[in-house]
């Protein structure tokens, strides 16, 4: 994560999502959305948050096997809001 403007970005956190191509919400560590929080962000500063996710596919994988999977990464401080682009995964 780049703050790239020059003022702080207050109260930083990032939250993950994914879902299928039909659309099913795939649980991530036992909840629909993975949220991460890492404080303020000076301008310019960057920050480096690894994230492991174990995803929920349900009984046999059924959720996940043969489909696309679509994986979600919003921003947010307390002065702005950034959705990151999709990430597709095929399984």
């Amino acid at each position: 994560i780049t703050n790239a403007g020059y003022a702080i970005a207050h109260n930083v956190c990032i939250d993950v999502s994914m879902h299928n191509s039909r659309n099913e919400i795939i649980n991530l560590n036992g909840a629909p959305t993975l949220n991460r929080c890492i404080g303020d962000l000076g301008g310019g500063e960057s920050k480096t948050e690894p994230i492991t996710i174990n995803a929920d596919c349900g009984i046999f994988a059924t959720k996940c096997i043969g489909e696309t999977l679509t994986l979600k990464t919003r921003v947010t401080s307390d002065e702005k809001t950034i959705q990151l682009p999709d990430q597709l995964i095929a399984v």
